[in-house]
């Protein structure tokens, strides 16, 4: 097996290998959300915030998931799509025309 780029016989086997590979970490990113996610925690809040999530908003944790943080609603906040793609999964992040702001400790 030759190691780099892997070549499709088709479009269609690129397209389901791509969906595929999707399907792969997003169960990753669900099954650590599950982990993540407190005993006590009240997932129809939760389900309630992501439902009432302003257009052209996304739902962010606060402290990324992948840093630690915990799938709660007291982690939980609307973010422009935009500004969400900026924050990516950063820690002391800080919108760009914030710069009045202390970062998050």
């Amino acid at each position: 097996m030759a190691i780099g780029k892997i070549k499709y016989n088709t479009l269609q086997e690129k397209v389901q290998a791509k969906r595929l590979l999707g399907r792969e970490i997003y169960a990753r990113y669900a099954a650590k959300k599950k982990y993540q996610t407190p005993d006590d925690e009240d997932l129809s809040v939760v389900k309630q915030f992501y439902l009432n999530c302003p257009e052209g908003h996304e739902v962010d944790h606060i402290i990324p998931i992948s840093k630690g943080g915990l799938h709660s609603i007291l982690n939980l906040q609307y973010l422009p799509i935009s500004e969400n793609r900026q924050k990516g999964a950063k820690l002391n992040w800080r919108p760009r025309g914030d710069l009045n702001t202390q970062p998050a400790v």
